[in-house]
């Protein structure tokens, strides 16, 4: 008898969700899928019982996945593909150049028992940790046997996109990975980050959309569960560096030590200008003024002048705890990061959301850009000391920014301080590029 459910997020119950209860499920043997765009936000939610259903069932395991638009990283394609291909199982890119075009957008995902059980999924999330728990998705879960109508369309459907040599569908290997990146097919979860900011959209933030309360006030939905990335072997795909995007570089800020130094990527741009091609620097540095118990006051004017640096224009809004209170405009989805404040001993806070706003509506609203830390960190740092905020960490290609604050007693606080060169209004706090 087949029977369908309904699967609904973010209110109801989360593609992702099931697709976890599924693979820990023992009665399943053999997966089959296609999904049109993978991202790490996504893979990570689902890489430990992934491995683990390969390990219970090798070679039970068959993905196509789609890189039209830029929509899948290298990243995490190359770890679907290192998680798949350890338990015998094959991953493909499906993508046809053909003209008209011809999007690869389905998400379907056939899971398969001994018996002649079958459960397919079918909705409208990607592999992305947004498509799989906290955007507004819908789809259904079907439960029925083999030979029902709609499981044999659905095999057939799958077999024709796991199927090579084929015109459209290729065997995902490092080869054919590195080759995809290289030409652009297939970018890093930096270069996805760096998707431009059009000029237009710029100057609805700056004036249309800030300076005007919003149609929209918006409700807090749950993220996604904060899951662990197991780890993999080293990928052989060579990752390119994301290209520059600043203009050419001139006198730069003094480079802090060797121990926490990184090579400049672009003088800073004169105040109140901004960009429309992506962030022009790698690395802000600024002396810090504390706020309230969890606020850090950065500041507008480096806003204005390197909006992509900080991820704007931010298109979410604040969750006020008070009903009467004005949400203000903050970066949505917030950025992953991990800060560490150089006490002795040093504070680490890893994976953490950080929460990036302006205070632009209401009546003594002026702009003030802010963020906000958690209690225990914000407690841990004294007046001016000096927050540096790197852009797209090498080291983590997981993470928006690494943040680190270095007190005034820290070792390297004279080159940190060195490299704060542009006085803000009053003269009492520095800042500057890198």
């Amino acid at each position: 008898m087949t029977t369908v459910e309904g699967l609904f997020s973010p209110d109801g119950e989360r593609i992702g969700a099931r697709l976890l209860l599924v693979l820990a499920d023992p009665a399943w043997s053999q997966l089959t899928a296609a999904v049109a765009f993978v991202k790490m936000s996504g893979v990570r939610q689902i890489a430990q019982p992934l491995i683990d259903f390969g390990t219970s069932h090798p070679g039970g395991i068959s993905i196509t996945v789609g890189i039209d638009h830029g929509g899948s990283s290298v990243e995490a394609v190359s770890a679907l593909h290192t998680i798949v291909e350890a338990s015998g199982g094959r991953l493909f890119i499906a993508h046809n150049p053909a003209r008209p075009k011809a999007t690869f957008h389905p998400k379907l995902w056939l899971f398969g028992a001994a018996s002649d059980d079958r459960l397919l999924i079918v909705g409208s999330g990607n592999l992305t940790g947004g498509g799989l728990f906290s955007n507004y998705e819908a789809g259904v879960a079907v439960s029925g046997v083999a030979t029902d109508p709609l499981m044999i369309s659905a095999q057939a459907f799958l077999d024709q996109l796991s199927t090579v040599p084929s015109d459209e569908v290729i065997l995902a290997t490092p080869a054919s990975l590195q080759r995809l990146h290289d030409q652009g097919d297939l970018p890093s979860e930096n270069e996805s980050r760096r998707i431009l900011v059009t000029s237009e959209s710029l100057r609805r933030s700056r004036r249309s959309f800030l300076k005007h309360l919003p149609l929209f006030r918006g409700r807090s939905v749950a993220s996604p569960p904060r899951t662990p990335m197991p780890t993999l072997p080293a990928s052989p795909v060579i990752i390119a560096p994301a290209p520059s995007l600043a203009p050419p570089a001139g006198p730069s800020a003094p480079v802090p030590p060797a121990s926490h130094a990184a090579p400049a990527v672009a003088s800073p741009v004169p105040s109140g200008v901004s960009t429309a091609t992506g962030p022009l620097h790698r690395f802000f540095f600024i002396t810090v003024r504390m706020a309230n118990k969890t606020e850090v006051y950065l500041a507008k004017r480096p806003l204005g002048e390197d909006p992509a640096f900080f991820g704007a224009p931010f298109r979410g809004l604040t969750t006020p705890k008070h009903p009467t209170t004005i949400p203000q405009p903050q970066a949505d989805p917030a950025p992953l990061v991990r800060i560490t404040i150089h006490t002795s001993p040093s504070w680490v806070l890893d994976n953490h959301e950080l929460k990036l706003w302006t205070y632009t509506f209401g009546p003594s609203a002026n702009d003030d850009f802010r963020t906000n830390l958690t209690a225990p960190a914000h407690a841990l740092i004294p007046e001016d000391s000096v927050m540096r905020i790197e852009r797209d960490p090498v080291s983590r290609p997981d993470l928006a920014f690494e943040i680190e604050v270095f007190p005034p007693t820290h070792p390297d606080y004279p080159a940190m301080r060195a490299a704060c060169t542009i006085a803000l209004p009053g003269g009492q706090r520095f800042y500057g590029w890198q």
